[in-house]
């Protein structure tokens, strides 16, 4: 185990992590005076920043300087970066652009501590409509009504959709329960001529598509 950072001896080590000053000037703290504190705090979480964040965001910490304030920033900051990249998203072929897709979701739901399932309504030229949190639940699911789905699609005149939900684990193995939503929402879509295109599984840093695996 890497030893901890204690002091401005550290700060070379920190400081050529761009990680660490950005994380800070996002709460909208003093890069030098709360570095060290990140960079231990990043250290104990793997030298991971979304875990980090994840730990940040949920609730008070014993992190050094962050406060209520500083933690209501770092969340702006992310729904801000949330907004930019699906900007992004609707004029391109979301098939043909699959990685920022996958980065988009990633962004989206990774963050998220319980069970969100979201719905991409696409166009004929599969790009973005409109993207959408339907159900959230606990960390041990969230109830997901599939004429919800087709509504929101008839709704947003959609031609096929893309479908996530969140690990909160962290662990990416489809289970039978993912299986067999991904087939009854493919059903009640395609009553309506619509496509069920892929169906996501997000963890903490990586995704999973059913499509891949030939669940949809």
């Amino acid at each position: 185990m890497n030893a901890p950072i204690h002091s401005k001896s550290g700060e070379s080590l920190w400081s050529e992590d761009v990680r660490v000053p950005l994380l800070a000037r996002a709460m909208g703290l003093d890069p030098w005076e709360a570095g060290v504190s990140l960079a231990n705090a990043l250290r104990e979480n793997n030298d991971c920043l979304r875990s980090l964040m994840r730990r940040i965001i949920g609730g008070p910490s014993a992190i050094g300087g962050i406060d209520d304030a500083a933690r209501a920033r770092l969340i702006a900051a992310l729904e801000l970066g949330d907004l930019l990249a699906e900007a992004g998203l609707y004029q391109r072929d979301l098939i043909a652009s699959a990685v920022e897709c996958r980065r988009f979701l990633q962004r989206r739901l990774g963050k998220q501590r319980r069970e969100v399932f979201s719905a991409l309504y696409l166009d004929s030229r599969n790009r973005l409509i409109v993207a959408e949190d339907l159900f959230a639940g606990t960390i041990d699911g969230a109830a997901v009504f599939p004429r919800e789905v087709v509504r929101g699609a008839l709704l947003h005149d959609a031609a096929s959709v893309i479908v996530a939900h969140n690990h909160p684990s962290g662990a990416l193995a489809p289970s039978e329960q993912d299986r067999q939503l991904t087939r009854r929402l493919s059903s009640a879509l395609s009553l309506v001529d619509i496509r069920l295109l892929d169906h996501f599984i997000v963890g903490f840093g990586d995704s999973v598509s059913l499509a891949s695996l030939g669940e949809c």
